[in-house]
C-alpha cells in the first residue's frame, strides 16, 4: 500500500525540550484504503511456508530469546529459531546449560552476569499479569457459524474462511452492536488457528475493524474491536507494511493522543501498539542474525516501517499520573524491546526513558510495573554498560539495599545486574564507591542473598561478591565479616549450573588474593609499600583476611594452592617470630584440625 499524502514515518523523530524524542503529529489517516489485498485464504500454506523457511515464527510460540555475543543461556529447543517470542517467562532459577559453561576456568564477570531469563520475553496483548481482560463467550449458533473448537484444528479451511467472511460482513452491516459483539468474541476465539491472524493482517478485515473502533457508538464494541486487533498482531505469523498503515493502527493511536477518557480504550489501544512494536523489533533482530543470504534475498527484507512518534507515545504512558495499567502494558512493552538489539533499543536509549524507567522501578504504582520497569533497565544495561554507573548513583544505597533485599526476587535479580554491570565496566567510578558507604549494607544484602535464595538470584549475587572482593581486599574482608563464607557452604549444594560457574569465578578471584597477601605479610617493605598505597592495610589486617580464608571450608581451597604452600614452608624459617605464628596459624586452619 502507497502512502498518503503527509504521511510521516519514526524516521522523521525530533528532539524535544523534555528530552523524549518526539515526532511530528501526521495530518490525516494512515492507510485510509489497502490495494491489492487478498481475499480470505487460511491454511497452513503461508504460515507454514515462513515457519519451514525460519522466517517470522509466531509471537505465541514457546522460544526463549538468545543472548547475543555473551552470557549464560538455554540452547534453543529442537527445530527452533532464534527468532525472540512472547512466551510466559519461566522461572528464573532456569537450568542453563551451553558448552561454553563446561570450560573449567572461571567467566569473566560481564559474561558471567547474564542469564537466560534475563532475556525472556512475555505477552503484551492479553497478559494476564497485566490485566485479566473479560473473555466474551460467542454464540454459534446465533451467528450460524460452526463451533470454534470444531475449527482449532483447522482441518475445514473453508468453514474457516466463510467464518471470517460473515463476521467481516456483519461489522460493516447494520447489526445491533451486541450481534457484533458476539461476533468479534469468535473472532477472538477463533486467533488461536493457524494463519487466522494472518489472514486478518492481509485482507480488508483489518480495515473493517479499524472502521469499527473509529464509527461505532457502542465504547464495549469499539474496546473488543481493538482488543481483537491487538490479538491479530500477537499471533500474527507474518505483519506486511499494509497492516501497520491501515486504519487500524491509527485508530489505536489517535486513542492514545487523543487522551480518552474510556481507560479501557487506552489499555487496549496501548497493548496493540506495544505488540506491534515489539514484532518490529524481532523482525529486525532476525534480519540481523541471517548470515550466508543471497544478495538478492537480502533486498527483499524490508524492514517494517512503524508510524512516526509510536515509541513516543508509548514513552508517554510512563509518565506519572497515567493509569497503571497502561503503564503496565508500556514497560512491558520496553521490557520484551530491550530484551533484543534493535535500533529502537538505541533510540530509547537516547531519550530520559532510563530515569522514567528508574523511577517505576522505585515508586511505580504497582508491584508489576515495578518489577517490569527493574527488568527492562537490567536489559538496557546490557545494552549500554555505561548506563549501569549513573543508575547506580541515581538510585543511592539505601533504596538499593531494600530492593536486592526484598520480596520481589525479580526486581532483585535486575538491579543485582545493574550492580555487577557497574562493578565491572572498567571499574566502577569513584561515585558508585561512594554510593555503596562503608560497605556493610551492600555486603550484608549480597552474603543474605547468597545464603537464602537460589538460582539465577543467587548466582548473580556470588557474581557481584566476586566483583567487589577483586576490587580491594578490603570489600572482601568486609563480605567474610557478613558471613559470606557459610553463605557460600549453602550455596555449593545448588544444583543451578549458572550457580556453579558463579562460585567458580568467585573462587578464581578469592585464590587470586591469597598469594598477594601472604606475601605482603613475609616481607615488610611489601608491607609498609602496600600500606601506603591501599589505605592503610597493614600486615595485621591482611593476616585476618587470610585467616578467614583458610578457616571456612567453603574457600579454604582458595588458599591451598602450590605456591600459597611455598610462600608458607618459606615463612617457617622466618627468623621473625611474629610471622612464624602467623604462618602457624594459616596451616592449622589449612588442616582442619589442632596442630
Amino acid at each position: 500500500a502507497g502512502m498518503d499524502e503527509g504521511e510521516t514515518y519514526e524516521d522523521d523523530f525530533e528532539e524535544a525540550d523534555d528530552g523524549i524524542a518526539m515526532a511530528p503529529v501526521e495530518q490525516g489517516a494512515l492507510g485510509q484504503e489497502i490495494r491489492g489485498v487478498r481475499q480470505f485464504a487460511v491454511g497452513p500454506s503461508a504460515q507454514q511456508q515462513n515457519e519451514d523457511a525460519g522466517e517470522h515464527r509466531p509471537l505465541s510460540a514457546p522460544l526463549v530469546m538468545p543472548i547475543k555475543q555473551s552470557g549464560l543461556h538455554a540452547q534453543p529447543s529442537e527445530g527452533s529459531s532464534n527468532r525472540p517470542s512472547t512466551t510466559a517467562a519461566s522461572n528464573s532459577n532456569q537450568t542453563v546449560q551451553t558448552g561454553q559453561q563446561t570450560q573449567a576456568g572461571a567467566m569473566p564477570t560481564n559474561e558471567l552476569l547474564w542469564h537466560s531469563s534475563d532475556t525472556q520475553v512475555r505477552p503484551i496483548v492479553g497478559n494476564p499479569r497485566i490485566e485479566k481482560v473479560p473473555v466474551l463467550k460467542p454464540d454459534e449458533q446465533f451467528l450460524g457459524l460452526p463451533k470454534v473448537s470444531a475449527l482449532k484444528n483447522g482441518d475445514d479451511m473453508q468453514a474457516v474462511e466463510h467464518a471470517l467472511f460473515s463476521i467481516d460482513s456483519m461489522l460493516k452491516g447494520k447489526a445491533v452492536a451486541s450481534a457484533k459483539l458476539n461476533a468479534l468474541a469468535y473472532l477472538e476465539h477463533a486467533m488461536v488457528i493457524q494463519g487466522v491472524a494472518d489472514s486478518i493482517l492481509e485482507s480488508e478485515m483489518i480495515e473493517t475493524l479499524g472502521q469499527t473502533v473509529r464509527k461505532a457508538k457502542s465504547v464495549q464494541l469499539r474496546i473488543r474491536a481493538l482488543h481483537a486487533i491487538g490479538l491479530s498482531f500477537r499471533h500474527a505469523g507474518d505483519v506486511q507494511q499494509a497492516a501497520v498503515d491501515s486504519c487500524a493502527v491509527q485508530s489505536a493511536l489517535d486513542t492514545l493522543r487523543g487522551g480518552s477518557n474510556e481507560v479501557s480504550m487506552r489499555r487496549r489501544a496501548i497493548a496493540l501498539i506495544g505488540e506491534l512494536i515489539f514484532f518490529a523489533a524481532s523482525q529486525q533482530e532476525e534480519q540481523a542474525n541471517i548470515g550466508g543470504t543471497e544478495i538478492e534475498d537480502r533486498a527483499q527484507l524490508v524492514p517494517l516501517k512503524l508510524p512516526s512518534g509510536m515509541l513516543t507515545l508509548v514513552m508517554r504512558c510512563l509518565r506519572q499520573g497515567e493509569d497503571s495499567v497502561v503503564q503496565g502494558y508500556a514497560v512491558q512493552t520496553l521490557d520484551n524491546v530491550f530484551a533484543g538489539e534493535s535500533k529502537y533499543v538505541k533510540r530509547l536509549l537516547d531519550s530520559d526513558t532510563p530515569f522514567l524507567l528508574l523511577h517505576l522501578a522505585d515508586a511505580g504504582p504497582t508491584e508489576l510495573v515495578r518489577t517490569t520497569a527493574a527488568s527492562a533497565l537490567a536489559r538496557l544495561t546490557r545494552s549500554a554498560p555505561t548506563l549501569s554507573s549513573p543508575l547506580i548513583e541515581r538510585i543511592g544505597l539505601s533504596t538499593l539495599v531494600n530492593i536486592i533485599r526484598g520480596a520481589q526476587p525479580r526486581a532483585a535479580q535486575a538491579f543485582l545486574s545493574i550492580l555487577g554491570c557497574a562493578l565491572s565496566d572498567d571499574g566502577p567510578s569513584p561515585k558508585v564507591l561512594r554510593a555503596l558507604g562503608d560497605g556493610k549494607e551492600i555486603c550484608t544484602a549480597l552474603t543474605k542473598n547468597v545464603a537464602q535464595t537460589s538460582g539465577a538470584l543467587r548466582a548473580k549475587a556470588i557474581v557481584c561478591c566476586s566483583a567487589l572482593s577483586a576490587l580491594h581486599p578490603k570489600w572482601c574482608q568486609q563480605l567474610l565479616s557478613c558471613r559470606l563464607a557459610s553463605g557460600l557452604e549453602k550455596a555449593s549444594t545448588d544444583q543451578e549450573p549458572y550457580v556453579a560457574h558463579a562460585l567458580v569465578s568467585l573462587r578464581s578471584v578469592l585464590s587470586s588474593l591469597a598469594q598477594p597477601l601472604l606475601e605482603a605479610i613475609l616481607s615488610a617493605d611489601q608491607v609498609k609499600h602496600d600500606s601506603s598505597k591501599q589505605q592503610g592495610s597493614g600486615p595485621s589486617e591482611f593476616s585476618g583476611l587470610l585467616m578467614q580464608l583458610a578457616s571456612s571450608a567453603s574457600t579454604r581451597a582458595c588458599v591451598a594452592t602450590p605456591k600459597v604452600l611455598e610462600l608458607l614452608a618459606r615463612g617457617l624459617s622466618s627468623p621473625s617470630s611474629s610471622i612464624k605464628k602467623t604462618v602457624l596459624h594459616v596451616l592449622e586452619a589449612l588442616s582442619g584440625q589442632a596442630t
